[in-house]
């Protein structure tokens, strides 16, 4: 679907400091070796006074000890809103993403985080779809941000609870296998982004997910099917696009949690690897049998 009207105005991303986890979005520009995974992003934040938390006993409360996920997700939040820097009646949803349960069986994650941020009656709901879970999010916010006399932004947020993280080097390819063993230390991360129609650092051109529900099946082994399906997919958002894979300056893999692929953004786009006129392309596949892909083009220089 060409997504054209949509851009990245905010990102954030949240761990520990004291977290020895590397996200495993793969960089690589063409005619290179895949470099591995993009170095732990900071887990420093700052308090705006926009979270609406702020106007109650709780304000700089740091839940992460109770409850970790979410709150990581929380600070990733802040920071991406600092950065869009747009006021919140703008924003119509907040959409949450996650691999594994992130709090107690009677909390709504998403409720949480958009209480806690925005504070505005919007509809908050949770994308349960792994690592393609950023994606299918930025697919829904094309189609949210389309509607005429409807909000200009969304905000997406995720969250991964204290769990192993494949050490992924280089493209999925190279491993094209989600449920192979974890040998790297994991702990709660957050993630976020800012949607909008307005304007932001980097402009959707495109995204699109496909399914093939066939796959769906004990009796398959791990990774059948996924390159396949994931090339398609790919093939299908450049496309759209106008693009050639030559045409990129770099692709960032999902490979095992709901916002690996943001830290990676981030850090390229933070760093100046990433500059205006690059164009990125964004994949990554879950379980059902289900990939999604989106290309990028950066814009401006991050907030």
């Amino acid at each position: 679907m060409r997504a054209g009207h949509i851009h990245l105005a905010g990102i954030g991303t949240w761990r520990p400091a004291t977290a020895h986890i590397r996200p495993p979005g793969a960089f690589a520009r063409p005619g290179t070796a895949p470099a591995a995974g993009p170095g732990a992003i900071s887990g420093s934040w700052t308090a705006t006074g926009h979270d609406s938390a702020a106007r109650s006993s709780r304000a700089d409360h740091d839940d992460t000890t109770v409850r970790p996920g979410p709150e990581a997700a929380v600070h990733a939040a802040r920071t991406a809103l600092t950065r869009a820097g747009l006021p919140y009646e703008r924003f119509g949803a907040l959409l949450h993403g996650s691999t594994l349960p992130a709090g107690p069986a009677h909390l709504s994650v998403p409720h949480y985080v958009l209480h806690r941020t925005l504070g505005r009656a919007v509809t908050a709901a949770e994308l349960r779809q792994g690592q393609l879970s950023l994606l299918s999010a930025l697919g829904l916010c094309a189609h949210l941000l389309r509607a005429p006399g409807g909000k200009d932004a969304v905000l997406i947020t995720g969250s991964d609870p204290a769990a192993p993280v494949p050490d992924i080097r280089g493209d999925l390819d190279a491993r094209d296998d989600p449920h192979a063993p974890a040998t790297a230390p994991g702990a709660p991360t957050g993630h976020a982004l800012v949607v909008s129609r307005l304007g932001g650092f980097a402009r959707v051109l495109s995204v699109a997910e496909n399914c093939d529900p066939g796959h769906y099946d004990l009796r398959i082994p791990p990774g059948t099917g996924w390159a396949a399906l994931r090339a398609r997919t790919e093939d299908q958002v450049l496309a759209e696009a106008g693009l050639a894979r030559g045409d990129l300056a770099a692709t960032l893999s999902g490979a095992s949690g709901a916002g690996d692929l943001v830290p990676a953004l981030e850090e390229l786009c933070a760093t100046g690897r990433a500059a205006p006129g690059d164009r990125l392309l964004l994949t990554a596949a879950t379980p059902g049998l289900e990939a999604g892909a989106a290309v990028l083009e950066i814009t401006a220089a991050l907030p």
